[in-house]
Formats: structure tokens, sequence, C-alpha cells
């Protein structure tokens, strides 16, 4: 039997009349106008959200529902050139 090293997950969210996760500007359209991400599933285009984004939208979630003081950002690794790869808060997830 292999051993598993992804775990890969998918879960539906009823968001009517929400922006979750832009795609950007079309080709052409004003600046203004903005096309939701999507991908092709069956057959079907459907939207998605990113890692990224979902994982904002449950900080913020989690920071709000429970009343925390949200921790701030902040650098804890670094490129080569010194710049910023990798961010973190200060709050323990445990």
């Amino acid at each position: 039997m292999k051993e598993f090293t992804h775990i890969a997950g998918t879960f539906l969210i009823k968001a009517d009349g929400s922006f979750l996760n832009g795609a950007g500007l079309e080709p052409g359209e004003d600046k203004t106008v903005t096309v939701p991400k999507t991908l092709i599933d069956g057959g079907k285009r459907v939207p998605y959200v990113s890692a990224q984004a979902w994982k904002r939208w449950l900080r913020n979630t989690a920071i709000e529902e429970n009343g925390w003081p949200p921790s701030e950002l902040r650098a804890i690794g670094l490129s080569v050139r010194g710049t910023s790869n990798k961010i973190s808060g200060e709050l323990n997830p445990v």
C-alpha cells in the first residue's frame, strides 16, 4: 500500500452576491469590471477560491466570531535577497 503524501479537499460556500476571489480584469474591460476565477469541472465552468483567499477569510472570521484581537503579521523568513518570503501572525494556532 502506498503512503499518502498529500490530501486535497473541496467544499462549497453558498455566497450569493459576493466576490470572494477575483481573477482580475478581462482584456479590454474597464477597470471597474472584474471576473471570478473559474475552473472546468465535468465540462462546466465553476468558480473557485484560492488557498490564500480562503486562509484570509478563515482568519478574519475566527477573529470576528471569537472576539480575538488580531495579531500583527510579520516576516518569519527571508529570501536570499533579504526580502520576506514567509509571514505569520503571533497567535498560537493550537
